[in-house]
Protein backbone atom coordinates (compact mmCIF):
# COMPACT_ATOMS: atom_id res chain seq x y z
CA UNK A 1 0.00 0.00 0.00
CA UNK A 2 1.69 3.18 -0.87
CA UNK A 3 1.79 6.29 1.26
CA UNK A 4 -1.31 7.66 -1.17
CA UNK A 5 -3.90 4.96 -0.20
CA UNK A 6 -6.29 5.40 2.43
CA UNK A 7 -9.01 2.58 3.26
CA UNK A 8 -12.09 2.66 6.10
CA UNK A 9 -13.57 -0.78 6.98
CA UNK A 10 -16.78 0.14 8.88
CA UNK A 11 -17.81 -2.73 11.91
CA UNK A 12 -20.96 -1.96 13.87
CA UNK A 13 -21.06 -2.43 17.27
CA UNK A 14 -23.57 -2.10 20.07
CA UNK A 15 -22.14 1.39 21.02
CA UNK A 16 -21.68 2.55 17.84
CA UNK A 17 -19.48 2.49 15.08
CA UNK A 18 -15.66 0.98 14.97
CA UNK A 19 -13.40 2.36 11.71
CA UNK A 20 -10.49 0.42 11.10
CA UNK A 21 -8.32 2.86 9.11
CA UNK A 22 -5.29 1.55 6.73
CA UNK A 23 -2.68 3.01 5.21
CA UNK A 24 -1.68 6.99 5.19
CA UNK A 25 -3.31 9.45 6.93
CA UNK A 26 -1.51 12.41 5.13
CA UNK A 27 -2.04 15.79 3.03
CA UNK A 28 -3.13 13.53 0.70
CA UNK A 29 -5.74 11.70 2.05
CA UNK A 30 -6.32 14.06 4.80
CA UNK A 31 -9.98 15.57 3.17
CA UNK A 32 -11.44 12.61 1.92
CA UNK A 33 -10.95 10.65 5.25
CA UNK A 34 -12.08 14.04 7.17
CA UNK A 35 -15.32 14.14 4.64
CA UNK A 36 -16.16 10.22 4.94
CA UNK A 37 -15.21 9.87 8.78
CA UNK A 38 -17.20 12.75 9.31
CA UNK A 39 -20.47 11.67 7.05
CA UNK A 40 -20.40 8.50 9.54
CA UNK A 41 -20.86 10.45 12.52
CA UNK A 42 -24.58 9.91 14.20
CA UNK A 43 -25.88 11.59 17.21
CA UNK A 44 -25.78 9.46 20.67
CA UNK A 45 -23.61 7.14 19.20
CA UNK A 46 -19.61 6.00 20.16
CA UNK A 47 -17.58 6.77 16.81
CA UNK A 48 -14.35 4.83 17.29
CA UNK A 49 -11.11 4.70 15.55
CA UNK A 50 -8.83 1.67 14.94
CA UNK A 51 -5.64 3.01 13.88
CA UNK A 52 -3.27 -0.05 14.00
CA UNK A 53 -3.20 -0.93 10.56
CA UNK A 54 -2.69 3.33 9.42
CA UNK A 55 1.37 2.85 7.91
CA UNK A 56 2.10 6.59 7.74
CA UNK A 57 0.67 10.17 9.65
CA UNK A 58 1.43 13.46 9.14
CA UNK A 59 0.48 16.70 10.72
CA UNK A 60 -2.77 16.78 8.51
CA UNK A 61 -3.34 13.12 9.73
CA UNK A 62 -2.98 14.71 13.35
CA UNK A 63 -5.40 17.85 12.21
CA UNK A 64 -8.00 15.33 10.82
CA UNK A 65 -8.48 13.60 14.46
CA UNK A 66 -8.55 16.65 16.22
CA UNK A 67 -10.88 17.91 13.83
CA UNK A 68 -13.11 14.82 13.61
CA UNK A 69 -12.93 14.71 17.38
CA UNK A 70 -14.79 18.07 17.36
CA UNK A 71 -17.39 17.48 15.04
CA UNK A 72 -18.30 14.25 17.52
CA UNK A 73 -18.76 16.72 20.23
CA UNK A 74 -21.01 18.99 17.99
CA UNK A 75 -23.40 16.18 16.74
CA UNK A 76 -23.15 14.35 20.71
CA UNK A 77 -21.30 11.75 19.96
CA UNK A 78 -18.93 10.10 21.54
CA UNK A 79 -15.08 9.23 20.15
CA UNK A 80 -12.12 7.29 20.73
CA UNK A 81 -9.15 6.13 19.53
CA UNK A 82 -9.05 2.10 20.46
CA UNK A 83 -5.54 1.04 18.98
CA UNK A 84 -2.59 2.62 17.22
CA UNK A 85 -0.02 1.81 14.87
CA UNK A 86 3.72 2.25 15.84
CA UNK A 87 3.97 5.56 13.59
CA UNK A 88 0.72 6.84 15.26
CA UNK A 89 1.68 6.57 18.57
CA UNK A 90 4.82 8.29 18.20
CA UNK A 91 3.06 11.05 16.02
CA UNK A 92 0.17 11.33 18.63
CA UNK A 93 2.48 10.97 21.16
CA UNK A 94 4.86 14.36 20.54
CA UNK A 95 1.39 16.39 20.82
CA UNK A 96 0.23 14.48 23.96
CA UNK A 97 -2.97 13.62 22.01
CA UNK A 98 -3.99 11.11 24.68
CA UNK A 99 -4.82 13.88 27.70
CA UNK A 100 -5.35 16.52 25.00
CA UNK A 101 -7.88 14.86 22.24
CA UNK A 102 -10.53 15.13 24.71
CA UNK A 103 -10.08 18.56 25.43
CA UNK A 104 -8.52 20.30 22.48
CA UNK A 105 -10.50 22.74 20.58
CA UNK A 106 -10.31 23.13 16.86
CA UNK A 107 -7.27 25.15 15.78
CA UNK A 108 -8.17 28.88 14.84
CA UNK A 109 -5.58 31.62 13.91
CA UNK A 110 -4.08 33.69 15.83
CA UNK A 111 -2.88 37.39 14.72
CA UNK A 112 1.00 36.55 13.99
CA UNK A 113 4.16 38.69 14.96
CA UNK A 114 4.25 40.66 11.39
CA UNK A 115 0.49 41.48 11.96
CA UNK A 116 1.07 42.86 15.31
CA UNK A 117 3.53 44.92 14.17
CA UNK A 118 1.73 46.57 11.38
CA UNK A 119 -1.12 46.77 13.60
CA UNK A 120 1.01 48.97 15.90
CA UNK A 121 2.55 51.27 13.57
Amino acid sequence: MSESSFVITREKTPEGLLLKLQGALNLQTAEKALSELSSLIKSGEKLSLDLGEVNYIDGQGVAVMIELKARCAARKAGFEIVRKSAVCEKMLGLINTDKLLPELPVYRRHEGFFEQIGRAT
